[in-house]
């Protein structure tokens, strides 16, 4: 751990669901994941329970708290309801808050051939579409700040960079010659109107039907801001150029000439962390995720 991280234990996790919650059973409390923010918890197949492991992720936390009620009246896919709100205690610094598990499951062991023939492209551009429609003045009131500079091509090929330089033996001459050269074309940060957006839709993100047909839910709202509405489209990564080209048509927006290079350096810089994310944590998944994000990401910049 670094910083002001906190790893908390399952054993903490008990101790303090028992004393803030007692009417939640706990009889079976499993470890569902952690990413650089948080710590998640299944309780009893039924709750699940994420706790922040910084303080600045308790302080975006806070916006959730705020934003995500008003947002679910207008949402058409389940999101977050956090009908628990919990306190530091027993020696756990932070806030923590537990919701109901949403229906469906996180796409794994991805495959673009997957989706090829189902709709998600098409939903997806509708669910963005409805997400950045919401009023920019209603989300400042509830606290989500203006984080476009971080999604600025200029700052994006700075990550994207830093990603290479550190896996440049980690990548085949190939892939690193192709990013590299991703780095290079001549992009222009966007000067448009800023949106609500999600920031983060990676495949663990968003959960499909047992068929992979259909969007049920979309979780983690911690990343959320107002910026480039290109940064939702990221997408691509996971999803393959159809899907995403299908989501471009449904979400009905005038694209400005340089939006899919935008979407292009955004993905690839997902990927990046993909795989130093894999590598660090030794999760073979994300490694194999981002390089299939790089192909895809260089590809839609490469065909244009």
């Amino acid at each position: 751990m670094s910083g002001d991280e906190y790893a908390i234990s399952i054993e903490l996790v008990h101790e303090l669901l028992g004393n803030q919650f007692p009417a939640l059973k706990r009889e079976q409390v499993t470890f569902l994941g952690e990413g650089w923010a948080s710590r998640t918890f299944l309780i009893d197949q039924e709750w699940v329970f994420r706790f922040p492991k910084r303080t600045s992720v308790e302080r975006r936390l806070d916006i959730e708290i705020r934003l995500l009620p008003e947002l679910s009246s207008s949402f058409e896919v389940a999101i977050p309801s956090f009908d628990c709100i919990g306190q530091s205690g027993q020696g756990y610094p932070f806030r923590f808050v537990g919701y109901r598990r949403l229906p469906g499951e996180a796409p794994r062991n991805l495959s673009t051939t997957d989706f090829a023939v189902s709709n998600l492209g098409k939903q997806l551009g509708g669910i963005l579409a409805s997400l950045h429609k919401y009023p920019t003045t209603d989300a400042r009131e509830q606290g989500v700040t203006d984080e476009s500079a971080a999604d600025q091509p200029s700052r994006v090929k700075k990550d994207i960079q830093a990603s290479l330089d550190h896996l440049r033996t980690r990548l085949s001459i190939e892939t690193f010659a192709r990013c590299t050269s991703i780095v290079t074309t001549e992009v222009p940060d966007y000067g448009g109107m800023r949106v609500l957006a999600h920031r983060d839709l990676q495949a663990e993100h968003i959960f499909l039907s047992a068929d992979r047909s259909r969007v049920l839910g979309i979780i983690d709202w911690g990343d959320c801001g107002l910026s480039d509405p290109a940064v939702d489209f990221i997408f691509v990564k996971w999803l393959g150029r159809t899907q995403f080209e299908t989501a471009l048509s449904s979400y009905g927006r005038d694209l400005d000439p340089y939006f899919r290079q935008r979407v292009g350096l955004l993905a690839l810089r997902f990927s990046l962390w993909d795989i130093q994310c894999g590598l660090s944590r030794e999760k073979p998944y994300y490694i194999e995720s981002g390089m299939t994000g790089i192909s895809w990401s260089c590809g839609l910049m490469e065909n244009l």
